[in-house]
């Protein structure tokens, strides 16, 4: 593969990159791999002293389950990286390690339910300008999350089970004084806490929403927690009341009860 430019192995049932597997091949601008049984990428496989002019990687339609630390390590030049419906449920924190023109990383469809990650590879996202995450099992987001992503215009966040938290708010409220900002998040949404069928746009979360928010987790742990506390043999039992426990809730925009 000496002088090869591109190298396009599509539809080939591969399973398996050998760990030497583009050594020499110097030339290479373009790797496209999709639509293959690969499941793991090993350690270093795509490397700069290996793959100095590599701009595009392609994997999506595969088997990964993870990706490795320093799997995408050092690549000078490389740009875009397409990792689409596979499993990947964990991306370790230097996995892409080095990258300082990576412009687009594309994850949609796969099993991610954590972005510690992008914290973890905040020196590769630096020059960052995509970045697609929808169709996960994402229920938060970092606080500091665009902190990691200072150049990036562009961020998907849609059709992950999101769970309504100061976080999300956090972060919302920071993408929208981004001046580069180009995703529109006003119809992003998230599942309130405990009642699946009822959905709110985090634009509209207040802070007194997310004090109730918290305060009736907080509860709902807590009475559970108790719940599961047995009287010791012979200790006096107390009995229970049949009425329901109804706390309220005083806040700035209203009264709010809730039910045990």
């Amino acid at each position: 593969m000496k002088h090869l430019k591109e190298l396009h192995l599509v539809e080939n049932h591969i399973s398996a990159i050998e760990n030497d597997g583009f050594k020499g091949a110097t030339k290479l601008t373009m790797i496209n791999l999709r639509r293959n049984l690969i499941k793991r990428i090993p350690k270093n496989t795509f490397n700069g002293a290996d793959l100095p002019q590599v701009q595009d990687i392609y994997l999506h339609n595969n088997h990964l389950r993870s990706i490795a630390s320093e799997t995408f390590c050092n690549m000078t030049l490389l740009s875009y990286i397409d990792l689409r419906n596979n499993k990947i449920a964990h991306i370790s924190q230097d996995a892409f390690k080095g990258l300082t023109k990576l412009e687009i990383l594309l994850l949609t469809r796969n099993l991610l339910t954590s972005t510690a990650w992008i914290i973890g590879n905040a020196n590769s996202f630096q020059n960052l300008n995509l970045l697609v995450i929808e169709y996960n099992r994402l229920k938060t987001l970092s606080t500091n999350l665009l902190d990691s992503l200072p150049k990036t215009s562009y961020l998907r966040l849609a059709e992950n089970p999101w769970i309504c938290d100061l976080s999300l708010k956090l972060v919302y409220d920071a993408w929208m004084v981004r001046r580069n900002r180009k995703t529109d998040l006003s119809g992003w949404s998230c599942q309130i806490p405990r009642k699946p069928n009822q959905r709110k746009k985090v634009s509209d979360l207040s802070n007194e929403t997310l004090e109730m928010l918290s305060f009736a987790e907080d509860f709902h742990t807590h009475t559970k927690n108790r719940d599961k506390v047995q009287p010791s043999k012979g200790s006096p039992r107390i009995g229970h009341s049949q009425s329901p426990l109804v706390i309220m809730i005083c806040t700035c925009t209203g009264v709010f009860g809730l039910v045990r």
